[in-house]
């Protein structure tokens, strides 16, 4: 399965220029714990840095620096790791393994976000394969027993 077409499509997002009392805010309202933040780039989105909720606590809260005058840009990652939507899931567990990351914005050939893909989303995908593999070994050993009679 690509990515493409297990991630998230509906996007929480905002703007380096957003403050991140707004960020928090949007977070609350979605019941999400990130914010991908975007350029406009030709009328593209091109994702540029994520917020989480670990991030305001960690860079601003656990630092008494003000939610209001703080901007998403201030505190986002320069090294924004991303997945193309034709990658494997398979290939974004791995490089989300390798990196430490439980999301990754899932973007086309042209950089623009197309959804984003978390922990979350592969462990459901992961379990529906075990659960399917499970399913063929019972159906295996049910049909040799009917054979054996």
């Amino acid at each position: 399965m690509k990515c493409g077409e297990l991630c998230t499509r509906d996007v929480a997002i905002a703007t380096e220029r957003d403050n991140i009392a707004d960020v928090a805010k949007l977070m609350r309202e979605l019941h999400v714990g990130s914010v991908v933040i975007t350029r406009d780039d030709a009328g593209r989105k091109v994702p540029v840095g994520i917020i989480t909720d670990r991030d305001i606590v960690v860079e601003l809260v656990a630092k008494g620096v003000s939610a209001e005058t703080c901007m998403a840009g201030d505190i986002i990652s320069r090294k924004l790791l991303t997945i193309s939507d034709d990658a494997s899931v398979w290939d974004a567990l791995t490089r989300m393994r390798a990196e430490g990351v439980r999301r990754l914005p899932v973007v086309d050939k042209q950089s623009a976000l197309v959804g984003i893909l978390a922990a979350d989303d592969l462990i459901e995908f992961v379990r529906d394969q075990v659960t399917q593999l499970t399913a063929l070994i019972r159906r295996e050993q049910n049909t040799e027993t009917r054979q054996r009679r």
